[in-house]
């Protein structure tokens, strides 16, 4: 019969430690890489109040703006007169993939509108930018993504 003495469990148990703390450091690594400051930038510059406006087939204005409040954004479309017309509330997350950076939303809810309730579970996913007090959502060229290709360009609503 072998029998393991204090020595040798003294050294598996040191050793044991060692590999976690190992793996633990790993982990630490890969929450401050420079991708994730990076990610953490953008989260933090996308804070606050965004519009942008659009025209329909028909000619009609609209405006959309977007609030963003930690991970969860509350967008709201609005006729040319202010008045809602939908609105829905989505939690976020920004990853990296390769080259590009993406914003993944899911848990969407409508809060305003005819639809006023609907769920969407699922994740969807846009690829986007912020320059200064611009950000750019590009659609349409995610994996999966049905949605026809489309630049949207909004603008950082000055603070009151």
């Amino acid at each position: 019969m072998n029998c393991i003495g204090p020595q040798h469990l003294a050294l598996a148990l040191f050793l044991a430690a060692l590999s976690s703390a190992a793996r633990a450091a790993d982990e630490a690594r890969k929450f401050d890489s420079p991708e994730v400051a990076e990610l953490k930038a953008d989260l933090n510059a996308m804070q606050g109040r965004w519009a942008r406006e659009y025209k329909n087939a028909a000619g009609a204005k609209f405006r959309v703006e977007k609030l963003v409040e930690g991970n969860q954004d509350t967008v709201t479309h609005l006729d040319a007169n202010g008045n809602i017309i939908h609105a829905h509330r989505s939690d976020f997350k920004l990853e990296r993939a390769g080259a590009v950076k993406l914003y993944t939303f899911s848990n969407s809810e409508a809060i305003a509108g005819p639809n006023l309730g609907a769920r969407r579970e699922g994740p969807r996913s846009f690829l986007y930018r912020i320059e200064n007090n611009t950000m750019y959502e590009v659609w349409g060229l995610t994996s999966g993504d049905a949605s026809p290709l489309a630049v949207l360009v909004w603008k950082r609503e000055p603070t009151n």
